[in-house]
């Protein structure tokens, strides 16, 4: 039924107050504003207009008077309930008279004079003389907002009502009269990472124009960019939408592994802005091949704090805008913009001349600083986590986050380093045995890069010396049922030695340095390490692996 509406219905209007109006003045633009200013009429009446006798006139809050930017002519008419756009050659769209405006940040005026009369006026900026503003002068507004009327054409003889602080729109209605926007909607964020494609995204239409939508007036249809090319993935139509409203739509997504880039396209023929319909929003499918392998958090003096990643993944991987930070600090991007090869690592610091005088076998290519300050990762801490290190994709979405412990005071000038290096893994740390303290840059010797399969826990080594530092590796693959898995240590006589945690975490790498519960090393003899694990219906079934402690030499 809209369509059939009387156009002069358009605009604010009534039968005293039919005449040309200044609907928007733009005059601050970022950096030069000459070439970019406007100056914007509307045609409140019924009729057409010939703007012959029309001046537009300009005040500067720091004289008197007016002065002439421009004069209508016979050439110049309004229809009616449209707009008439003065301006430079660099305002967007094609203004009806091309004119260099010289306009200037307030307290200034503009004014639109017929026959020497002046009908209009917009004064902005604290002016003294209320020659030059009706009711109360306009707020000045920031560089690249315009003063507009909202709703266009409306004028209660106040400037400080009739005119708001806007995204400018030269040749546009201030507030369009037919006009749908589409975002995510409250439960779909736009970058998120998921374990598995299977997700339900919805996304919101709001009808910003002045009518009712009727159901079925709007379509949204979402396709998907990936690595496969584009598809679309279905069509949906919103329901009825009062001025102001809303209609929720929403998809479900089944998506391959990889990035997705999704587009929601909401298509309406009477729609004056489709500029702003469209939403957006990317997925990453699956498990990370990119992994944070190694923190220095904890360094000798001289030695710049550090952050190792590794590619365990078979294909290479761009960092290109990727950032980092830890808990609590913002993120601060990489200065790199190249890739990362498989089985190849990079390392982020905040010094990295420092760092490379430091580790002379390390290579200066894969050294990497940041745009900003270093996150200044902690190292002590009362619980079971010092910090976290958080690395994030050129989209904002977590490529992996660890949570490391705190280290002991005479650990100082030892990096810890990750032992379950494949993609799902928990979170693992043992304290770097390589010479130098760390292995920037170098496979660390401990790290499991496999995912581990079948369904039985794996121990390795059976027999070890902690007094050298040596640490057994328990690794408990996925199980066929959801399940939980609890690794205790006992003697031979059946008394607990060590718990060394539980996980719901599966595959998952457990590490026993010889430690008992009460903190002391463990003494020569055979142990034996056990798995219970807990399936989603209570039923338990226990592992064991007998091991050695060596006595040392």
């Amino acid at each position: 039924m809209w369509k059939f509406l009387p156009l002069f219905l358009f605009v604010w209007s009534s039968p005293s107050d039919l005449r040309i109006l200044i609907n928007e003045v733009y005059y601050d633009h970022p950096g030069l504003d000459t070439g970019h200013e406007f100056v914007e009429l509307i045609n409140g009446s019924s009729t057409q207009v010939s703007l012959t006798g029309y001046e537009l006139k300009f005040h500067d809050g720091s004289s008197s008077g007016w002065v002439t930017i421009w004069a209508g002519s016979s050439a110049d008419s309004v229809a009616p309930a449209e707009l008439f756009l003065l301006g430079d050659d660099l305002v967007p769209g094609t203004p009806d008279a091309l004119v260099t405006l010289r306009l200037q940040n307030g307290p200034d005026a503009v004014g639109l004079f017929l026959e020497g009369v002046c009908v209009d006026r917009i004064g902005y900026g604290a002016l003294k003389d209320t020659l030059y503003y009706e009711g109360n002068y306009a707020e000045d507004v920031a560089a690249g907002r315009s003063l507009a009327r909202q709703p266009d054409g409306r004028d209660s003889d106040d400037n400080a009502r009739d005119f708001y602080s806007a995204t400018p729109s030269p040749g546009a209605r201030n507030i369009p009269q037919f006009d749908v926007t589409i975002s995510p909607g409250p439960a779909t964020p736009p970058r998120a990472a998921l374990t598995q494609g299977a997700e339900e995204v919805l996304f919101r239409v709001e009808n910003r124009g002045v009518y009712r939508i009727e159901s079925g007036g709007v379509t949204v249809t979402l396709r998907d960019s990936s690595s496969a090319g584009w598809q679309m993935l279905g069509y949906v139509t919103a329901g009825a939408m009062e001025v102001g409203g809303v209609s929720d739509v929403s998809f479900s997504l089944r998506l391959a592994g990889g990035y997705h880039f999704l587009f929601a396209l909401a298509e309406w023929p009477a729609d004056e802005r489709p500029m702003d319909n469209v939403a957006r929003i990317v997925r990453r499918v699956g498990p990370s091949d990119v992994l944070i392998s190694e923190v220095m958090s904890y360094p000798a003096s001289g030695c710049p704090e550090y952050v190792e990643v590794t590619n365990v993944g078979s294909l290479t991987f761009p960092v290109a805008g990727f950032a980092i930070r830890d808990a609590v600090r913002a993120p601060v991007r990489l200065l790199t913009t190249g890739e990362l090869p498989p089985g190849g690592s990079i390392v982020i610091t905040g010094d990295p001349g420092s760092l490379i005088e430091w580790f002379s076998t390390l290579s200066i290519d894969a050294v990497f600083g940041v745009d900003g300050a270093w996150p200044s990762l902690n190292h002590s801490g009362s619980g079971t986590v010092a910090d976290s290190v958080i690395l994030l994709d050129a989209y904002g979405i977590v490529v992996d986050g660890v949570a490391y412990p705190p280290q002991p005071a005479d650990t100082r000038g030892t990096s810890l380093e990750r032992v379950d290096l494949f993609p799902g893994g928990g979170n693992t740390w043992v304290l770097s045995s390589s010479v130098g303290g760390g292995s920037p840059g170098r496979r660390n010797p401990t790290a499991i890069h496999v995912v581990p399969y079948g369904n039985a826990m794996r121990v390795s080594p059976r027999t070890f010396d902690p007094d050298r530092g040596e640490k057994i590796l328990i690794t408990i693959p996925e199980q066929p049922r959801p399940a939980r898995a609890v690794v205790r240590v006992f003697d031979v006589d059946g008394t607990e030695v060590r718990e060394l945690g539980a996980t719901n975490r599966l595959p998952f790498v457990f590490v026993w340095d010889g430690m008992t519960n009460t903190g002391q090393v463990v003494t020569s003899g055979v142990y034996v390490l056990t798995c219970e694990f807990i399936d989603g219906g209570g039923v338990r079934r226990v592992e064991k692996v007998t091991v050695g402690r060596g006595r040392a030499r």
